[in-house]
């Protein structure tokens, strides 16, 4: 009896010893946990557009879809030749199919189908800035109803961002140096790292350039495009 007494009580003892250090460990672990730091890093890099994109588009109104057909493939034809002649690449032209579409009136609250509009648009991506004014303008001069959609790009704008992801990393790290300085810190290993930007499309102009107003077939330059990146990193303060 004694002998089973002795081995509940040794038991006893060795729970309550392990869940002692249970409890111990637990403002250990917050505390480390309390020991790191987030910021966030931003970076950006001015850049020049190299290259422009728009859509030509040619539209014909009539009763006959065959002949407007006929009359839209003719000018595209056109368009086409004289964006090569202009010194534009194949691969930089692309042309789209071909859309009929009824063209309604409505009188007295009735739905009255007139015509057919039928047309078909061409996507163009160029460098030719010099140039670009005169190319629209001889375009609109052979038919073609609108020029839309201008784009001014960077070709290579992956390349860019990833050189602004890189400085804005760098900047986290000294904002966090930065702000521990001052404490007698020093930064430990990276804990967590998120990227909250993302590549940015080209800049797009939303004026469209009608048939009817050749005066604004002027080309704006954008002038430079900033290529921006930002960071969220959270740093262990070293101990």
């Amino acid at each position: 009896m004694q002998k089973f007494l002795s081995k509940v009580l040794a038991l006893s003892v060795l729970l309550a010893s392990n869940v002692a250090f249970a409890a111990e460990t637990v403002p250990l672990k917050s505390v480390a946990q309390a020991r790191q730091i987030s910021v966030t890093g931003s970076a950006n890099i001015a850049q020049e557009p190299d290259q422009i994109k728009f859509v030509i588009g040619i539209e014909e109104r009539g009763e006959d879809p065959k002949k407007m057909q006929k009359s839209v493939t003719k000018i595209a034809n056109k368009v086409v030749s004289i964006l090569k002649k202009a010194g534009i690449e194949d691969a930089q032209i692309q042309s789209m199919r071909m859309q009929l579409q009824p063209y309604v009136e409505y009188k007295n609250g009735q739905r009255i189908q007139k015509e057919f509009v039928l047309g078909r648009s061409i996507s163009v991506t160029h460098n030719l800035f010099d140039a670009h004014a005169a190319i629209l303008e001889d375009i609109i001069d052979i038919g073609a109803t609108r020029v839309s959609g201008v784009q001014f790009s960077v070709s290579n704008q992956d390349e860019y961002y990833k050189k602004a992801l890189e400085l804005a990393v760098i900047n986290a790290r000294e904002r966090a140096q930065a702000l521990l300085n001052p404490l007698g810190e020093s930064l430990g290993p990276v804990l967590q790292i998120h990227e909250n930007s993302r590549n940015q499309g080209p800049v797009q102009h939303s004026r469209m350039l009608m048939a009817e107003s050749k005066a604004d077939n002027q080309l704006n330059l954008p002038g430079q495009k900033r290529i921006n990146a930002q960071v969220n990193i959270t740093f262990a303060i070293a101990k």
